[in-house]
């Protein structure tokens, strides 16, 4: 089956869409037929709400938590950069900081290093020097450690917050204290968790541990794999009743009912996760070290390859049609190849093409149902949408582009 593709290009201008008699501060809409107004705040916009500036007002600024919306001045441990944007300091307990982030005076309870460019927690804060704070300013309760959804920052002796973390509960002796990478529920009051280092809890509803398993004990784990405790690229993968780690040149296999290792196979390479295909249980894989594409078949215990070139594969979508998988696998110079999964489970490319994103920055990608959507910029602050629907052997790309009245 070769793909036709059908590519539909839609082309505005953010401040004067298919009409030259919007004024300045306003968008042409057209559901409406006519000229909206942005808000006060914005001096261009994409729609009418607070949240939607493309570019701000005059004396206003864009805000660090927000990159759609404009304030009147950037926060504590903000600097205004040269594109008018707010920017956080990124040394941890800096009130004040320049453009190229060296801190020029810290929170009230660190010392500037300026050697080190960076604030350490001051003596006299706490009684002991193991001691951490929670919180960088006002807050002096010295623990000996960090309370649940916290983590300890050793360097600055503070206790951060983790956001959106699940917090598993001890039992029966047994802790997760991996970071949470991937949640499956198994049965009705069972889940399997991924963590860091290629750790795996079977929980149950209240989140109790019932068993632990590392399927690979590699002692500096955190110094190859992490930086700050996060990941560069997920190294662990629940699929169906079957845990999997890819880490050390090799990819090794678990049946989790039985604890039996099911494929333990070397890698040549650090291979990551690139997707999973949960319905027909494939395990796609990717190395920055090689241009060698792993798929592992659970069903089958196998593992296959196919070759990609030189450039990594950056976007990975499926669509599912009877016991058909059709695979969309963007890379970052925007080719992109489609690939199915037949009923015999073997993987086929059907056709390789590319569409010109031109300068666009890729900003978001998101899947609904079986289609995808893009969502691309500029430096300029000219927009792209794109809509990638794939259906029997046709191929749709539909590109809106939203170029900035003001830009060349």
């Amino acid at each position: 089956m070769n793909y036709k593709i059908i590519s539909i290009i839609f082309l505005c201008a953010i401040k004067i869409c298919f009409c030259n008699n919007c004024k300045p501060n306003q968008i042409y809409s057209l559901i409406a037929q006519s000229c909206l107004q942005c808000s006060n705040s914005c001096n261009t916009c994409f729609n009418t709400s607070e949240s939607a500036c493309v570019t701000c007002e005059y004396s206003l600024f864009k805000s660090s938590a927000d990159s759609s919306s404009c304030v009147q001045k950037c926060q504590k441990s903000e600097f205004l950069n040269e594109n008018l944007e707010c920017v956080k300091c990124q040394v941890y307990g800096c009130l004040e900081c320049d453009r190229n982030q060296v801190c020029a005076q810290c929170d009230q309870n660190f010392k500037l290093d300026i050697a080190n460019n960076q604030c350490v927690l001051m003596n006299d804060v706490c009684p002991l020097l193991t001691n951490f704070i929670q919180g960088s300013s006002n807050l002096k309760q010295c623990n000996n450690e960090c309370p649940q959804s916290f983590y300890q920052n050793m360097e600055a002796l503070i206790c951060e917050e983790t956001v959106k973390c699940i917090q598993i509960e001890e039992s029966q002796k047994l802790t997760f204290t991996q970071r949470v990478k991937q949640i499956k529920r198994i049965n009705e009051d069972k889940y399997l968790v991924a963590g860091n280092a290629c750790t795996f809890a079977l929980v149950d509803n209240s989140w109790k541990v019932i068993n632990i398993q590392i399927l690979q004990n590699i002692a500096d784990y955190d110094q190859i794999y992490t930086q700050n405790g996060v990941e560069y690229f997920q190294e662990s993968f629940v699929i169906g009743n079957y845990i999997g780690c890819t880490a050390g040149s090799k990819l090794l296999v678990m049946n989790f009912q039985t604890f039996e290792v099911v494929s333990e196979s070397d890698t040549n390479y650090d291979y990551f996760v690139l997707y999973l295909d949960q319905i027909n249980q494939i395990v796609f894989l990717q190395s920055t070290q090689s241009e060698t594409l792993l798929w592992y078949d659970v069903i089958n215990n196998r593992v296959n390859q196919y070759q990609i070139d030189y450039l990594r594969i950056s976007i990975f979508f499926q669509t599912q049609s009877n016991n058909t998988a059709t695979y969309f696998m963007q890379k970052y110079d925007s080719s992109f190849q489609i690939g199915v999964l037949d009923e015999k489970r073997q993987f086929i490319i059907q056709s390789i093409d590319q569409y010109n994103l031109d300068s666009y920055i890729l900003l978001d990608a998101k899947q609904y149902n079986d289609f995808l959507i893009l969502i691309s910029t500029t430096l300029n602050y000219d927009y792209e949408v794109i809509k990638i629907d794939i259906k029997q052997d046709v191929l749709a790309l539909v590109q809106f582009q939203f170029r900035n009245a003001h830009s060349k």
